[in-house]
Parts: C-alpha cells; sequence; structure tokens
C-alpha cells in the first residue's frame, strides 16, 4: 500500500497544524489574562479603597470611638 500525499494536501496540513497551534496560543494568553485579572481583583478585594482590610479596620476604628472591645480576628 502506496500512500502519496500531493502537495495541496500538505499545504492543507500545515494549514490546519498551524490554525492548531495558534489556536493553543490564543487559548493559553486568555488563560494567563484570565488568571491576572482574578488576581487583581483579590488584591482590590483585600487591599482596596472598600478592602476587607480597610473594613475591619474601620469597624475596629468605630467600636474603639464608642468605647467598644476591639474587634480581632
Amino acid at each position: 500500500m502506496n500512500l502519496h500525499i500531493d502537495q495541496n494536501q500538505k499545504c492543507k496540513l500545515n494549514e490546519l497544524v498551524a490554525w492548531d497551534t495558534k489556536e493553543a496560543h490564543l487559548i493559553e494568553l486568555l488563560a494567563e489574562m484570565s488568571f491576572t485579572l482574578l488576581f487583581i481583583n483579590f488584591i482590590r478585594v483585600v487591599h482596596g479603597p472598600m478592602g476587607i482590610l480597610k473594613c475591619n479596620r474601620s469597624i475596629n476604628d468605630l467600636n474603639a470611638e464608642r468605647g467598644e472591645k476591639r474587634n480581632d480576628f
């Protein structure tokens, strides 16, 4: 059995391989961007102007102004 691939079929095969490679790079880039956005949002939630750390600090400050016990977690 002799399998012969002509030039046209080779070009089509190369295009498919190139497309899969581009698609893989695109998926990898999207994954990295998603992770980066997730990390940035995490930093915003924890350290931002209304972040968890500042909310706890402001609650403690309010309690201190009222003369109540500090709320340390």
